[in-house]
């Protein structure tokens, strides 16, 4: 599957899942979501982000190797709703790498205090 091309098509709960059943746990696919997500273009990033979350929800080993990333990315400006909702919605099903910890702090607070958040 071309995930591009398919994320490009526009986002519905049906795309969403058959990107997800696509991955289907499969490091390299999600690898590939990832990529296509920190890649852009600005509307691929937002249809990737649901099934992000989605795929780590059911897998969540999938995102140890991606998440420096993934949080990097979070820090970019102009970086779409949907991608900073979906990111932080998934932190809730893995346990995050104390490396992490204090940049997610930061973030959540940022978050908390920013009103168009």
């Amino acid at each position: 599957m071309d995930l591009k091309k398919r994320l490009n098509l526009g986002q519905s709960k049906m795309q969403t899942h058959e990107v997800v059943d696509y991955v289907n746990g499969i490091p390299n696919r999600f690898k590939e979501l990832i990529e296509v997500l920190l890649a852009g273009p600005y509307r691929v990033t937002q249809h990737a982000a649901w099934p992000l979350s989605i795929c780590v929800e059911k897998w969540p080993y999938l995102i140890d190797p991606h998440l420096g990333k993934v949080l990097k990315a979070l820090g970019k400006p102009g970086i779409h709703d949907a991608v900073t909702r979906n990111t932080m919605r998934l932190l809730q099903f893995i346990d995050i790498p104390k490396r992490y910890r204090g940049a997610v702090a930061e973030l959540c607070f940022a978050y908390l205090q920013n009103p168009k958040q």
